[in-house]
């Protein structure tokens, strides 16, 4: 074998390589990107638009809206939609104490999917005052909908505790971590 033909199996292996770990970023990828869902820009709008309308609903005491946005598995853990409605009107009462001064997404929705349903998770900026005093929130809420349903529901991620995540929504994928809140 000439000197030539050596050189030119060594850098047709180098080429080789150089595609093999191309190939493996792109699987890694797709693999990704299955696993947390594809999502157009009017998904993102649209799931930003609920949690605002979810949000603003809160602090205006419409509890029909947050009643409508409500996931029902938490319905039912309040004893159902009369107890839930009679807790939340009692809480919409208070509103008078409450006013929401500023709602913001600082990061895009992450789409996910489950076994047979979907889920986001809407990252938000809450900035509120209660009493006088102005308070404010960084965390997320979370949405549920079946796989490829039209409605979303959700639930405050602040109430996703490992207990509930294991018992609600298992079929989240187990290598994706829920963002941080703070208050």
């Amino acid at each position: 074998m000439s000197a030539e033909s050596v050189d030119r199996a060594c850098h047709e292996m180098q080429e080789m390589r150089i595609l093999i770990r191309y190939l493996q970023r792109l699987c890694a990828v797709l693999i990704w990107t299955s696993a947390t869902g594809t999502a157009s820009a009017n998904d993102s709008e649209a799931v930003q638009n609920d949690v605002r309308s979810a949000v603003s609903a809160l602090y205006q005491g419409d509890v029909d809206t947050i009643m409508r946005y409500s996931y029902p598995p938490v319905i039912a853990a309040m004893g159902g939609e009369d107890a839930a409605r009679a807790m939340l009107e009692a809480v919409a009462g208070k509103g008078q104490y409450m006013a929401l001064l500023a709602l913001d997404f600082p990061a895009e929705p992450q789409f996910l999917q489950g076994n047979g349903r979907d889920f986001v998770v809407v990252p938000v900026h809450v900035v509120y005052r209660r009493s006088n005093k102005r308070g404010e929130h960084y965390g997320f809420q979370f949405g549920i909908r079946p796989a490829g349903g039209a409605r979303w529901t959700y639930i405050d991620g602040t109430k996703i505790t490992p207990g509930v995540r294991e018992a609600m929504f298992a079929d989240l994928p187990a290598d994706y971590s829920l963002p941080p809140t703070s208050r």
